[in-house]
């Protein structure tokens, strides 16, 4: 799976956050794709402009939020970033809250958002096992393993 190792190659993740509140998880995955040239600091308001407009629309599964914004809020090119967090957070889903894992993607283009990268995700989270062993990885030797 390109993505998966995509993540492990450009060192997108990270383990065991402490996020004070949702906006600072979606911060941290910005963080991770604007260090890495994915995306423009201007992404991560982007992201916070369609919650305030759309709701948490991008909490997906019970646990599991995939934040992204508009091409033109600033993706430069396509990727995704993964946050596993020590404690989950509260997006305000009424479904699906609270939330431990965040993919935050970023696509230079609807159609590679849609077709690709959302597709990618969408086969990752069909394995349940791994995503269970996501969220209890401690290091990122253990993200390493699992997504190669």
């Amino acid at each position: 799976m390109k993505l998966a190792a995509k993540i492990v190659a450009d060192n997108l993740f990270v383990t065991q956050h402490v996020a004070t509140d949702w906006q600072d998880a979606v911060q941290v995955g910005c963080a991770l794709l604007e260090e890495q040239g994915y995306i423009t600091a201007d992404y991560y308001q982007g992201i916070l402009n369609s919650v305030a407009e759309h709701g948490p629309y991008f909490v997906i599964l019970p646990g599991i939020a995939m934040p992204h914004a508009r091409p033109e809020a600033g993706a430069i090119k396509t990727g995704c970033s993964l946050v596993i967090l020590k404690e989950p957070v509260v997006f305000g889903h009424e479904d699906h809250d609270p939330v431990s894992i965040l993919f935050t993607m970023a696509a230079k283009n609807t159609e590679e958002l849609n077709e690709g990268i959302l597709m990618e995700i969408m086969m990752l989270l069909d394995d349940d096992h791994l995503i269970e062993q996501l969220k209890h990885a401690t290091d990122g030797e253990q993200v390493r393993d699992l997504l190669s």
